[in-house]
């Protein structure tokens, strides 16, 4: 095996929260190919390792090739049609290259629900996929259940927060540095302005909160389609002065955001096409010594401990969410030992830096075992 390996990790979209563990890889040199980075929330300089924006399939597939990996991290399949050239240059340079190819699955929604009368032709495309890969990872139980649905060799499964690393705990973490905006007591919304998110659902609940606790305010970070109607929302129920629309935040700045506030909500729902793969603001809102209320949504359940480090409600349960919401600020006791254990949680799980470690060391035995 050479003294460091190259990796090819092929993407569609990228952002910061992320590209920035990366840095964590010492024994394997990265290279990164993406087509967008839709956040425009990094600076390429911010980062060490290769990133190389491709244009189309031939496009990646010549980059690939010029750069020679040793091995190669194939792109998430059911994210049809996004990622379909990109798992088609995995396929294809993996075998031109002679270079062991794996890939990650995130994607929970039953490919049934999500893509119809194409599910058959994408369940065949991906058992051929994973035919050729080495080892497939999957990050919640329901992704699992797709490959396994899809006859995907369950020998060849293992579990792992790959692409979906973690955090860094000494970025967010709870110890405060005088930047923390004053907002007094409050609770925070990070996410998309879209239905799949909850936000209108909150904004429900929200009102029945200000009915029992009058001194909270509702701090949503966040752009999407939905931002006019949930500003309407919020002037015709009397809550304009209540809730403050951020806009979008830098994934560096969020830290600060999350330790200013009391509770993070993730009021997540299941669409047709959508389910939470596991959560990233509740996981970055836990490192940061801050209990979250979320629902069922999708894997949310494997990441969050319910009644240890946040609450867990239905999806679409306005009640629900308002009831959870006033315990945990009504009662301080609880809400700080919430806080604690969320805190102790994400040390213990969601360290990005021991999380690379741990899979730096599958990709090493894969390169070991392919003899390369």
């Amino acid at each position: 095996m050479k003294d460091k390996p190259k990796m090819a990790m092929i993407s569609t979209d990228i952002r910061r929260d992320l590209l920035s563990p990366i840095q964590y890889f010492k024994k394997l040199e990265v290279i990164h190919f993406y087509k967008h980075a839709p956040y425009s929330d990094f600076h390429p300089n911010e980062f060490t390792m290769d990133l190389i924006q491709y244009k189309s399939f031939f496009d990646l597939c010549y980059k690939v090739k010029k750069h020679k990996p040793d091995v190669i991290q194939g792109s998430e399949p059911y994210g049809f049609p996004k990622t379909f050239p990109a798992c088609a240059a995995s396929f294809l340079m993996s075998k031109l290259l002679k270079a062991p190819l794996f890939f990650p699955m995130l994607e929970s929604r039953p490919p049934e629900i999500r893509f119809g009368l194409l599910s058959s032709f994408l369940k065949k495309c991906l058992k051929i996929y994973a035919g050729h890969a080495k080892i497939v990872l999957y990050l919640n139980n329901k992704a699992k259940k797709n490959l396994l649905d899809a006859g995907v060799d369950k020998n060849k499964l293992k579990w792992c927060m790959w692409g979906t690393w973690g955090i860094d705990i000494n970025e967010f973490t709870p110890k405060k540095n005088g930047l923390e905006p004053n907002f007094g007591r409050a609770i925070l919304f990070v996410g998309r302005l879209e239905e799949h998110k909850g936000i209108r659902y909150l904004l429900q609940a929200f009102k029945k909160v200000k009915e029992e606790i009058k001194n909270v305010r509702l701090v949503i970070i966040g752009e999407g389609s939905l931002h006019n109607d949930m500003k309407k929302h919020a002037k015709d129920n009397g809550l304009e002065n209540d809730v403050a629309f951020l806009g979008v935040i830098k994934n560096k700045d969020m830290p600060k955001y999350f330790r200013a506030v009391d509770l993070t909500i993730v009021p997540s729902i299941t669409t047709k096409k959508f389910e939470e793969q596991v959560g990233m603001a509740n996981i970055q809102s836990m490192a940061c010594g801050v209990p979250v209320v979320s629902t069922y949504c999708g894997g949310i359940p494997e990441y969050v401990k319910h009644n240890e480090t946040g609450i867990l409600v239905p999806e679409r349960d306005v009640d629900g969410l308002a009831n959870a919401i006033i315990k945990l600020l009504k009662n301080d006791k609880l809400r700080k030992k919430f806080g604690k254990n969320a805190r102790k949680y994400a040390i213990e799980n969601f360290d990005a830096k021991k999380n690379i470690e741990a899979n730096e060391k599958i990709v090493l035995n894969l390169l070991s075992q392919s003899g390369k």
